[in-house]
C-alpha cells in the first residue's frame, strides 16, 4: 500500500469530499490532552492535526507512508518524532498518556484488527486516554459511499481491504468509552476512551 500517487493532494481531496467534518471530527476531544502529556499518533498522514495539538506534548509520530511524514513535517511542529513504519513494526520503549487513531483502523480486516488493538492496549498507560475517529455503517448510503472509498483507494494506494471492519465493538470491548459525537451526516464518529487499567 502506498499514498505516493495521492499524499500531494490528500488534504485538498478531504476537504472537497467531507468539508470540514473531516479535521473536525479529528480535533473533537483533543481538549482532554493535557500539556506535558506524552501522545502517540498512529497512522497520521499527512499531519494536518498537529497544530491543533499543545505544543507542551511529547508526540511520537507513526506512519507507514513516506510521502505523508514528508507532509507532516512541512506542518514545524516541535517535540515530534516520526517513525516512517507500519505499526506491527513500531517498537519503542515507555507507554503513552494520549494515543490519537484518526482514519487508521478502517485501513484493516477483523482479523488484523484484533492484534492492533492489543498493541494499542499495551502502550497506552494506565488511565490513559485513546481518540479514534473514522467511518461508520448505519445507513444505506453509507454503505454505498464506503463502496466507493474502498474502491478508489484500492486502484490508488493498493488497499486490500474492501469492506469497515467492526472497529466501534473491538475497540468497546477492550477500553471504556467516555464519550462520542457524529460527524457528516452520522458517516463519521468520534470516540473518547479510556483503558480499563
Amino acid at each position: 500500500m502506498s499514498y505516493r500517487k495521492i499524499a500531494p493532494f490528500y488534504d485538498l481531496l478531504t476537504r472537497i469530499v467531507f468539508g470540514g467534518d473531516f479535521l473536525q471530527s479529528k480535533k473533537q476531544f483533543l481538549d482532554k490532552v493535557e500539556n506535558g502529556d506524552s501522545v502517540l499518533i498512529i497512522g497520521g498522514g499527512t499531519g494536518e492535526i498537529l497544530p491543533h495539538i499543545s505544543k507542551g506534548t511529547k508526540i511520537s509520530y507513526v506512519d507507514s507512508s513516506k510521502e505523508m511524514i514528508e507532509k507532516a513535517k512541512e506542518r514545524n511542529h516541535h517535540g515530534v518524532q516520526f517513525d516512517h513504519c507500519k505499526w506491527d513494526e513500531f517498537n519503542e520503549e515507555g507507554k503513552y498518556d494520549c494515543i490519537l487513531a484518526f482514519y487508521f483502523l478502517d485501513l484493516f480486516s477483523d482479523r488484523i484488527l484484533e492484534n492492533i488493538l492489543k498493541k494499542v492496549d499495551f502502550y497506552l498507560k494506565p488511565g490513559g486516554i485513546l481518540l479514534i475517529t473514522d467511518f461508520v455503517n448505519n445507513r444505506r448510503w453509507h454503505a454505498a459511499f464506503l463502496g466507493i472509498l474502498y474502491f478508489f483507494f484500492r486502484v490508488t494506494t493498493g488497499l486490500k481491504t474492501k469492506k469497515l471492519p467492526s472497529w466501534e465493538q473491538a475497540t468497546d470491548d477492550k477500553f471504556k468509552l467516555i464519550d462520542a459525537t457524529y460527524h457528516c451526516q452520522r458517516f463519521i464518529k468520534a470516540c473518547l476512551y479510556k483503558s480499563t487499567l
